[in-house]
């Protein structure tokens, strides 16, 4: 049951921090292979889903470690597009986001995990701050560096691309 109700929500972890689309079954299990094996220490105070999202978010940063490169994300893995969108929104759209993930990919990993958990998974402060064991105020100023850092990337990279804050 448990794997049923958290499946898609650990593979979307696995998706947003550039998994490709053919290892994330094998994330996914991994995942609920180390979840079921730290059962034990699994603390019921928080929600299940913020253990698993860093269960997850630590795999997947292992697996990276291990294989000792990072992966790019293809266009077409992008989000699906919106029904109302044009074809040139969409356009635009995916190459932002594009962007966005290539410069994320390139920050420290401790501003690349907080961005990724508030920004693109929605968690709240006090959830990213429990999924990675550490204050909320910690959580607060990493998010602050972190967007600081990934402007600074993209204002360098593109300039004047991102204007307006849609980054």
């Amino acid at each position: 049951m448990i794997v049923s109700a958290y499946q898609n929500l650990v593979a979307s972890v696995a998706w947003k921090m550039n998994v490709p689309r053919d290892e994330i079954d094998d994330v996914v299990s991994e995942v609920f292979l180390k979840a079921y094996r730290s059962l034990a220490l699994y603390d019921p105070q928080y929600a299940l889903s913020t253990w698993l999202y860093r269960i997850a978010t630590n795999q997947v940063l292992d697996q990276k470690r291990s294989a000792g490169v990072r992966r790019e994300t293809d266009l077409e893995e992008g989000p699906e597009p919106s029904v109302e969108a044009t074809a040139g929104d969409e356009v635009v759209r995916g190459e932002r986001e594009r962007l966005v993930r290539e410069a994320l990919a390139e920050l420290p990993g401790n501003y690349r995990r907080v961005l990724t958990l508030f920004h693109m998974e929605g968690l709240s402060v006090e959830e990213t701050a429990a999924s990675l064991r550490m204050p909320a105020g910690t959580v607060k100023v990493q998010l602050m560096r972190g967007r600081s850092r990934l402007r600074e990337l993209l204002e360098k990279r593109h300039p004047g691309y991102f204007e307006g804050g849609a980054a």
